[in-house]
């Protein structure tokens, strides 16, 4: 299985609303805001990405679909 990865700089991020219907992500930031969203590509599978932050450092793992 092919893997998908980015990374985004994410400095005031506090959490990430994920939309997988929609193929979406939203940063949110520590002052109540929204730092950005990303469209991921139809062929990236949203159900199974995995979110992990270092150092301000936002880096996105997942996978591509089985039938792309």
């Amino acid at each position: 299985m092919e893997v998908f990865r980015m990374q985004l700089v994410v400095r005031g991020y506090q959490g990430i609303w994920l939309d997988p219907l929609l193929n979406r992500f939203s940063i949110n930031s520590l002052n109540g805001g929204e730092l950005g969203s990303v469209v991921l590509p139809n062929y990236v599978d949203t159900q199974n990405l995995e979110f992990n932050v270092v150092d301000d450092i936002l880096t996105v793992i997942g996978y591509y679909r089985m039938n792309q």
